[in-house]
């Protein structure tokens, strides 16, 4: 018996369950960007620093990603909680690798540019305002059939200040839904 169909079988079965879609990553950050982004274009960094890439390897380490529900009696209620296989995991840390290397190109998006916050000149006045903010963000984390992703993403204004936040979304009726951030930076 030839080994190629049962590896390309494998490659289909397990393939789209737990690895990234391409195409799925780039409708997933239109709709952030959408959503999230300010102004016509998006100029974005290709890189999350060290810090930021070992507090997400931090939160999503856990076995138990709780649901919270508003207040009751001033208390947060835990709704519901996701449970992460080992398998998930494992995906999570593959996906959370070698944090220093280059995560985005150029033209990445329509109306984007590739820039870094060190070169970028926030108080050019030939730019709008809307173009004076620099995103990074990491790759989305798409797991259990692309319906659940965690995702990262900073925002920042000037050279000192800027916020970020690793965030929650699940896939309702084809789009992606804002269920909870996990945690959340600032400058």
């Amino acid at each position: 018996m030839r080994p190629f169909p049962i590896i390309f079988f494998f490659l289909f079965c397990f393939g789209n369950g737990i690895g990234q879609d391409t195409s799925e990553t780039i409708t997933f950050l239109k709709q952030i960007r959408r959503d999230f982004c300010k102004g016509d274009s998006l100029f974005y960094t290709s890189s999350l620093d060290k810090f930021t890439v070992s507090e997400i390897r931090r939160h999503l380490s856990r076995d138990t990603i709780w649901i919270w529900s508003g207040s009751f009696s001033g208390k947060l209620q835990k709704d519901d909680s996701i449970i992460l296989t080992s398998d998930e995991k494992s995906f999570i840390t593959d996906q959370l690798k070698n944090p220093e290397g280059k995560l985005w190109n150029e033209n990445l998006l329509e109306k984007s540019k590739l820039t870094e916050l060190a070169s970028h000149n926030f108080r050019d006045p030939v730019l709008p305002s809307e173009e004076k903010y620099i995103y990074s963000f990491s790759k989305p984390i798409f797991i259990r059939n692309n319906s659940l992703c965690f995702f990262y993403l900073h925002y920042s204004f000037t050279h000192y200040v800027g916020e970020g936040t690793l965030m929650l979304f699940k896939k309702v009726n084809r789009k992606w839904v804002y269920i909870q951030w996990l945690f959340s930076t600032s400058r």
